[in-house]
C-alpha cells in the first residue's frame, strides 16, 4: 500500500463508493418500476372482472325483463283464462308457446 500514492487510493474509494451508490439508487428504481407494473396489472385484471360483471348483470336483468313482460302478457290473456277454465292442455301450451315468441322485450321498448 504504500506504494499506492494516496490520490490513487483516495479516487479508487470515492469511485468504488459513486458506483455503489449508482447501483443502489438503480435497484430501487427498477424495484419500484415492477412495483407500479405490478398494480396497473391488478387494477387492469380488477377493471376487466368489474367489466365482465357489469356484462353479466346486464343479460341478467334483460332475461328477468323478457320473463316479467311474457308472465304479464300470460296473465292478461284472455284466451289463456279460457284454456285454462277448460282443462284443455294442448290449448294452453300452444297460446303460451304463441306467447312467448311474440312478446319479446324488445319489441316491447
Amino acid at each position: 500500500m504504500n506504494n499506492i500514492p494516496f490520490y490513487r487510493r483516495l479516487y479508487f474509494k470515492l469511485s468504488s463508493v459513486f458506483f455503489l451508490l449508482l447501483a443502489v439508487v438503480l435497484g430501487v428504481t427498477i424495484m419500484a418500476s415492477f412495483k407500479a407494473a405490478e398494480q396497473q396489472f391488478h387494477q387492469l385484471f380488477v377493471d376487466e372482472f368489474q367489466g365482465t360483471r357489469r356484462v353479466v348483470n346486464n343479460f341478467l336483468r334483460f332475461i328477468e325483463q323478457t320473463a316479467l313482460i311474457t308472465a304479464k302478457s300470460a296473465a292478461a290473456d284472455e284466451q289463456l283464462h279460457a284454456g285454462l277454465s277448460s282443462g284443455n292442455h294442448e290449448a294452453i301450451a300452444a297460446r303460451l308457446k304463441m306467447l312467448m315468441e311474440h312478446n319479446r322485450a324488445d319489441t316491447v321498448i
